[in-house]
Protein backbone atom coordinates (compact mmCIF):
# COMPACT_ATOMS: atom_id res chain seq x y z
CA UNK A 1 0.00 0.00 0.00
CA UNK A 2 1.16 3.40 -0.93
CA UNK A 3 0.59 4.82 2.97
CA UNK A 4 3.15 2.55 3.83
CA UNK A 5 5.75 3.03 1.41
CA UNK A 6 5.52 6.47 2.70
CA UNK A 7 5.77 5.16 5.99
CA UNK A 8 8.99 3.03 5.14
CA UNK A 9 10.84 5.50 3.07
CA UNK A 10 10.93 8.32 6.10
CA UNK A 11 12.79 5.44 8.43
CA UNK A 12 16.20 6.64 8.89
CA UNK A 13 18.64 4.50 10.50
CA UNK A 14 22.28 4.94 12.47
CA UNK A 15 20.51 7.20 15.29
CA UNK A 16 21.10 5.92 18.69
CA UNK A 17 19.17 6.37 21.81
CA UNK A 18 20.10 4.74 25.20
CA UNK A 19 16.89 4.65 27.86
CA UNK A 20 17.89 5.01 31.49
CA UNK A 21 16.49 1.50 32.81
CA UNK A 22 17.68 -0.58 30.24
CA UNK A 23 21.82 -0.91 30.11
CA UNK A 24 22.53 -1.62 25.99
CA UNK A 25 21.92 1.20 23.50
CA UNK A 26 19.30 1.13 21.02
CA UNK A 27 19.27 2.24 17.18
CA UNK A 28 16.56 4.20 17.17
CA UNK A 29 14.62 5.96 13.47
CA UNK A 30 13.78 9.25 12.49
CA UNK A 31 10.09 7.44 12.51
CA UNK A 32 9.87 6.90 16.29
CA UNK A 33 10.59 11.04 16.62
CA UNK A 34 7.52 13.46 17.99
CA UNK A 35 5.82 14.12 14.66
CA UNK A 36 6.18 11.30 12.86
CA UNK A 37 3.23 8.78 12.01
CA UNK A 38 5.56 5.78 12.57
CA UNK A 39 5.40 6.77 16.32
CA UNK A 40 1.92 6.73 16.83
CA UNK A 41 1.40 3.47 14.84
CA UNK A 42 4.88 1.76 16.95
CA UNK A 43 3.30 3.58 20.23
CA UNK A 44 -0.38 1.99 19.22
CA UNK A 45 1.36 -1.39 18.61
CA UNK A 46 2.75 -1.51 21.78
CA UNK A 47 -0.35 -0.27 24.03
CA UNK A 48 -2.69 -2.87 22.04
CA UNK A 49 -0.02 -5.42 23.21
CA UNK A 50 0.07 -4.29 26.57
CA UNK A 51 -3.43 -4.23 26.91
CA UNK A 52 -3.25 -8.36 25.95
CA UNK A 53 -0.72 -8.96 28.58
CA UNK A 54 -2.27 -7.21 31.35
CA UNK A 55 -5.74 -9.16 31.35
CA UNK A 56 -3.62 -12.45 31.33
CA UNK A 57 -1.67 -11.42 34.14
CA UNK A 58 -5.27 -10.59 35.50
CA UNK A 59 -6.67 -13.85 34.81
CA UNK A 60 -3.45 -15.26 36.31
CA UNK A 61 -4.27 -14.28 39.88
CA UNK A 62 -6.87 -16.43 41.64
CA UNK A 63 -7.67 -13.54 44.02
CA UNK A 64 -8.44 -11.05 41.31
CA UNK A 65 -10.65 -13.51 39.13
CA UNK A 66 -12.36 -15.12 42.16
CA UNK A 67 -14.05 -11.25 42.56
CA UNK A 68 -14.18 -10.67 39.21
CA UNK A 69 -16.57 -14.33 38.82
CA UNK A 70 -18.66 -13.33 41.82
CA UNK A 71 -20.45 -10.34 40.00
CA UNK A 72 -20.79 -12.83 36.91
CA UNK A 73 -17.93 -10.73 34.48
CA UNK A 74 -14.40 -11.44 32.97
CA UNK A 75 -11.57 -9.60 34.37
CA UNK A 76 -10.95 -6.26 32.27
CA UNK A 77 -8.66 -2.77 31.96
CA UNK A 78 -9.29 0.31 30.10
CA UNK A 79 -7.17 1.41 27.61
CA UNK A 80 -7.11 4.57 26.20
CA UNK A 81 -4.39 6.30 24.12
CA UNK A 82 -1.89 6.44 27.11
CA UNK A 83 -4.72 6.19 29.77
CA UNK A 84 -4.75 3.01 31.87
CA UNK A 85 -7.44 1.78 34.69
CA UNK A 86 -6.90 -1.32 36.08
CA UNK A 87 -10.27 -2.20 38.28
CA UNK A 88 -9.30 -5.09 40.79
CA UNK A 89 -12.16 -6.53 42.85
CA UNK A 90 -11.73 -9.42 45.80
CA UNK A 91 -13.19 -11.08 47.99
CA UNK A 92 -11.79 -9.47 51.07
CA UNK A 93 -10.34 -6.34 52.47
CA UNK A 94 -6.70 -7.79 53.48
CA UNK A 95 -6.50 -8.95 49.71
CA UNK A 96 -6.45 -5.29 48.19
CA UNK A 97 -3.22 -4.07 48.91
CA UNK A 98 -1.51 -7.27 48.37
CA UNK A 99 -3.07 -7.63 44.82
CA UNK A 100 -2.54 -3.74 43.72
CA UNK A 101 1.85 -4.42 44.63
CA UNK A 102 0.87 -7.66 42.53
CA UNK A 103 -0.72 -5.71 39.67
CA UNK A 104 1.57 -2.98 39.69
CA UNK A 105 4.64 -4.96 39.83
CA UNK A 106 3.57 -6.80 36.53
CA UNK A 107 2.67 -3.92 34.76
CA UNK A 108 5.60 -1.66 35.61
CA UNK A 109 7.55 -4.96 34.06
CA UNK A 110 5.45 -5.11 31.34
CA UNK A 111 6.73 -1.71 30.28
CA UNK A 112 9.91 -2.26 30.52
CA UNK A 113 9.83 -5.02 28.27
CA UNK A 114 8.70 -2.47 25.72
CA UNK A 115 10.92 0.30 25.99
CA UNK A 116 8.42 2.28 28.14
CA UNK A 117 9.05 3.58 31.48
CA UNK A 118 5.07 3.93 33.82
CA UNK A 119 5.37 7.34 35.73
CA UNK A 120 4.93 6.85 39.11
CA UNK A 121 4.77 10.37 40.42
CA UNK A 122 1.74 11.61 42.66
CA UNK A 123 -0.96 12.28 40.42
CA UNK A 124 0.15 10.42 37.73
CA UNK A 125 -0.21 6.82 38.60
CA UNK A 126 -2.56 6.44 42.06
CA UNK A 127 -4.08 3.15 43.27
CA UNK A 128 -7.74 4.44 44.36
CA UNK A 129 -8.34 1.66 47.32
CA UNK A 130 -12.40 0.93 47.97
CA UNK A 131 -12.93 -1.01 51.45
CA UNK A 132 -16.30 -2.28 52.42
CA UNK A 133 -17.59 -4.15 55.52
CA UNK A 134 -17.34 -3.47 59.17
CA UNK A 135 -13.53 -3.86 59.53
CA UNK A 136 -13.40 -1.02 56.38
CA UNK A 137 -12.81 2.00 58.36
CA UNK A 138 -9.69 0.08 60.21
CA UNK A 139 -8.53 -0.41 56.40
CA UNK A 140 -9.02 2.94 55.87
CA UNK A 141 -7.00 4.66 58.91
CA UNK A 142 -3.75 2.62 58.32
CA UNK A 143 -3.75 2.88 54.53
CA UNK A 144 -5.18 6.25 53.39
CA UNK A 145 -5.11 8.17 56.60
CA UNK A 146 -1.16 8.77 57.04
CA UNK A 147 1.00 10.94 56.29
CA UNK A 148 2.26 9.30 53.06
CA UNK A 149 -0.43 7.19 52.01
CA UNK A 150 1.19 4.31 49.70
CA UNK A 151 3.13 0.90 49.43
CA UNK A 152 6.79 -0.06 48.39
CA UNK A 153 6.44 -2.35 45.61
CA UNK A 154 9.86 -4.74 45.08
CA UNK A 155 10.68 -4.95 41.64
CA UNK A 156 13.49 -7.26 42.00
CA UNK A 157 15.87 -7.86 44.38
CA UNK A 158 17.69 -4.42 43.51
CA UNK A 159 14.48 -2.42 42.79
CA UNK A 160 11.43 -1.03 44.54
CA UNK A 161 8.93 1.93 43.46
CA UNK A 162 6.73 3.99 46.04
CA UNK A 163 2.95 3.63 44.79
CA UNK A 164 0.79 6.43 46.16
CA UNK A 165 -2.48 5.87 47.39
CA UNK A 166 -5.20 8.32 46.80
CA UNK A 167 -9.18 8.67 47.31
CA UNK A 168 -9.86 9.67 43.78
CA UNK A 169 -8.63 9.55 40.10
CA UNK A 170 -9.19 11.22 37.04
CA UNK A 171 -10.04 9.14 33.58
CA UNK A 172 -10.26 11.08 30.44
CA UNK A 173 -10.94 14.35 32.31
CA UNK A 174 -13.91 12.64 34.82
CA UNK A 175 -13.06 12.33 38.54
CA UNK A 176 -14.08 9.18 39.84
CA UNK A 177 -14.26 8.11 43.37
CA UNK A 178 -14.29 5.04 45.92
CA UNK A 179 -17.68 4.61 46.22
CA UNK A 180 -18.47 5.45 42.71
CA UNK A 181 -21.60 8.80 43.67
CA UNK A 182 -21.16 11.29 40.96
CA UNK A 183 -22.03 14.37 43.52
CA UNK A 184 -18.11 15.03 44.14
CA UNK A 185 -17.40 15.09 39.98
CA UNK A 186 -21.03 17.38 39.48
CA UNK A 187 -19.14 19.85 42.08
CA UNK A 188 -15.46 19.56 40.71
CA UNK A 189 -17.82 20.35 37.17
CA UNK A 190 -19.46 23.36 38.58
CA UNK A 191 -16.53 25.39 39.91
CA UNK A 192 -15.10 24.55 36.66
CA UNK A 193 -17.66 25.91 34.94
CA UNK A 194 -17.79 29.05 37.60
CA UNK A 195 -14.22 30.20 36.81
CA UNK A 196 -14.87 29.74 33.01
CA UNK A 197 -18.15 32.05 33.31
CA UNK A 198 -16.11 34.57 35.42
CA UNK A 199 -13.43 34.99 33.64
CA UNK A 200 -15.56 36.05 30.08
CA UNK A 201 -18.87 37.62 32.08
CA UNK A 202 -18.04 41.08 31.30
CA UNK A 203 -16.03 40.81 28.37
CA UNK A 204 -18.06 38.58 26.25
CA UNK A 205 -21.59 37.69 28.22
CA UNK A 206 -22.20 41.30 29.14
CA UNK A 207 -21.33 42.96 25.81
CA UNK A 208 -24.58 44.70 24.59
CA UNK A 209 -22.95 44.74 20.79
CA UNK A 210 -23.48 40.96 20.64
CA UNK A 211 -27.31 39.54 20.30
CA UNK A 212 -28.77 37.79 22.97
CA UNK A 213 -29.17 34.45 20.97
CA UNK A 214 -25.63 34.67 19.91
CA UNK A 215 -24.37 35.41 23.61
CA UNK A 216 -26.50 32.35 24.91
CA UNK A 217 -24.88 29.99 21.87
CA UNK A 218 -21.64 31.19 23.31
CA UNK A 219 -22.04 30.28 26.86
CA UNK A 220 -23.67 26.96 25.81
CA UNK A 221 -19.86 26.26 23.78
CA UNK A 222 -17.49 27.89 26.22
CA UNK A 223 -19.37 27.29 29.64
CA UNK A 224 -22.04 24.46 29.37
CA UNK A 225 -19.71 22.44 27.54
CA UNK A 226 -17.43 22.23 30.40
CA UNK A 227 -19.92 22.08 33.28
CA UNK A 228 -21.94 19.03 31.39
CA UNK A 229 -18.65 17.22 30.07
CA UNK A 230 -19.83 13.27 30.83
CA UNK A 231 -23.64 14.51 31.06
CA UNK A 232 -24.60 11.32 29.93
CA UNK A 233 -23.15 9.02 32.50
CA UNK A 234 -24.74 10.60 35.30
CA UNK A 235 -26.66 8.67 37.36
CA UNK A 236 -28.45 9.20 41.41
CA UNK A 237 -28.25 13.24 41.39
CA UNK A 238 -29.14 14.39 44.90
CA UNK A 239 -31.95 17.38 44.81
CA UNK A 240 -29.58 19.64 46.40
CA UNK A 241 -26.85 18.87 43.55
CA UNK A 242 -29.59 19.48 40.78
CA UNK A 243 -30.88 23.18 42.31
CA UNK A 244 -27.11 24.30 42.02
CA UNK A 245 -26.91 23.05 38.84
CA UNK A 246 -30.29 24.70 37.75
CA UNK A 247 -29.55 27.70 39.82
CA UNK A 248 -25.95 28.33 38.27
CA UNK A 249 -27.65 27.77 34.45
CA UNK A 250 -30.24 30.24 34.71
CA UNK A 251 -27.91 32.79 36.77
CA UNK A 252 -25.78 33.14 33.93
CA UNK A 253 -28.96 32.84 31.22
CA UNK A 254 -30.92 35.78 33.34
CA UNK A 255 -27.90 38.02 33.05
CA UNK A 256 -27.34 37.40 29.26
CA UNK A 257 -30.90 38.45 29.00
CA UNK A 258 -30.42 41.19 31.14
CA UNK A 259 -33.53 39.78 33.54
CA UNK A 260 -32.78 41.03 37.34
CA UNK A 261 -32.16 37.91 39.63
CA UNK A 262 -35.32 38.24 41.39
CA UNK A 263 -38.78 39.59 39.43
CA UNK A 264 -39.18 39.73 35.72
CA UNK A 265 -40.02 36.94 33.58
CA UNK A 266 -39.45 33.72 34.80
CA UNK A 267 -36.96 30.71 34.02
CA UNK A 268 -39.40 28.90 32.40
CA UNK A 269 -40.93 31.80 30.20
CA UNK A 270 -37.07 32.70 29.78
CA UNK A 271 -35.85 29.05 28.29
CA UNK A 272 -39.00 28.64 26.56
CA UNK A 273 -38.63 32.38 24.97
CA UNK A 274 -34.49 31.73 23.55
CA UNK A 275 -35.65 27.77 23.14
CA UNK A 276 -32.81 26.52 25.91
CA UNK A 277 -32.75 22.94 27.48
CA UNK A 278 -33.59 22.94 31.49
CA UNK A 279 -31.25 20.54 33.11
CA UNK A 280 -33.72 17.25 33.16
CA UNK A 281 -34.23 17.91 29.59
CA UNK A 282 -30.16 17.88 29.47
CA UNK A 283 -29.75 14.36 31.55
CA UNK A 284 -32.56 12.72 29.10
CA UNK A 285 -31.82 13.72 25.96
CA UNK A 286 -27.78 12.81 27.10
CA UNK A 287 -28.79 9.27 28.88
CA UNK A 288 -31.25 8.17 25.84
CA UNK A 289 -28.16 8.82 22.86
CA UNK A 290 -25.55 7.33 25.72
CA UNK A 291 -27.71 4.36 25.80
CA UNK A 292 -28.23 4.23 21.93
CA UNK A 293 -24.76 4.37 21.36
CA UNK A 294 -23.51 1.88 24.17
CA UNK A 295 -26.14 -0.63 22.19
CA UNK A 296 -24.93 -0.47 18.60
CA UNK A 297 -21.62 0.06 18.91
CA UNK A 298 -19.99 -0.37 22.64
CA UNK A 299 -18.22 -3.15 24.44
CA UNK A 300 -20.22 -5.88 25.65
CA UNK A 301 -18.67 -5.31 28.81
CA UNK A 302 -19.94 -1.96 29.17
CA UNK A 303 -23.84 -3.29 29.05
CA UNK A 304 -23.01 -6.27 30.88
CA UNK A 305 -21.74 -3.85 34.09
CA UNK A 306 -24.78 -1.50 33.10
CA UNK A 307 -27.32 -4.41 33.33
CA UNK A 308 -25.28 -6.08 36.76
CA UNK A 309 -25.58 -2.24 38.36
CA UNK A 310 -29.58 -2.10 37.71
CA UNK A 311 -29.96 -5.42 39.18
CA UNK A 312 -28.88 -5.04 42.44
CA UNK A 313 -29.33 -1.40 42.81
CA UNK A 314 -32.81 1.09 42.83
CA UNK A 315 -30.67 3.97 42.00
CA UNK A 316 -28.40 2.51 38.91
CA UNK A 317 -27.75 4.60 36.04
CA UNK A 318 -30.31 2.43 34.01
CA UNK A 319 -33.32 3.17 36.34
CA UNK A 320 -32.71 6.84 35.46
CA UNK A 321 -32.19 5.64 31.69
CA UNK A 322 -35.92 4.26 32.14
CA UNK A 323 -37.65 6.99 33.65
CA UNK A 324 -35.87 8.98 30.70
Amino acid sequence: PAHLVRILRNVHQDTWAALPHLPEVLRTSRGSRPGSPLADIIFAALTFDLHIEIHRLMEANDEITAGFTKIGLAPFALFWADDLAIPLILDSNEEVVPAVRFMLKAVYKAFERRGLLLNLAKGKTVAVLAFRGKCAPAFRKKELLTDHPGTWVDLDAQRRVWLHFGTSYKHLGALFVPDGEIPHEVRSRLGQARVAYNSMKRILFGNRYISVRTRLRLLETLVMSRLFYGLSTWGALPSRVCASLDAFVTKCQRYICGYPHNGGPSNDEMQGLYRTPQVPQRLAVARISYAAKVWSVGPSTLRELLLKEASISKTSWWHYQCAD
